[in-house]
């Protein structure tokens, strides 16, 4: 199985579910994880386990001691839509059928 590229892995990321994280940390500034799930209406281990793929990708951070605070790190993300390659097979795009 092939790696994703950068670009696959954010927009892979990009969740209506995580955008919505990214939105309350940016707009609600939640001292803490279970804050977020709070406010969320999402369970903290669920939220936590959201985070993830944003800490990895520097989206977002988590700091401080106990509690980690989360923050939002990158206020914009330029990706490189030539890196995305087909998964598919045969590299052909199938063409609608017109009879």
């Amino acid at each position: 199985m092939r790696q994703l590229s950068e670009a696959e892995l954010v927009l892979k990321a990009l969740t209506s579910r995580n955008i919505d994280i990214i939105a309350t940390i940016n707009g609600d500034a939640p001292e803490s994880i279970a804050e977020l799930a709070r406010i969320l209406g999402r369970s903290q281990s669920n939220v936590s386990r959201s985070l993830v793929p944003l800490v990895k990708l520097g989206i977002i951070s988590l700091e401080g001691g106990r509690p980690k605070r989360p923050r939002l790190c990158r206020g914009s993300i330029c990706l490189d839509l030539s890196e995305i390659q087909s998964s598919r097979v045969s590299g052909k795009v199938p063409r609608p059928d017109t009879s």
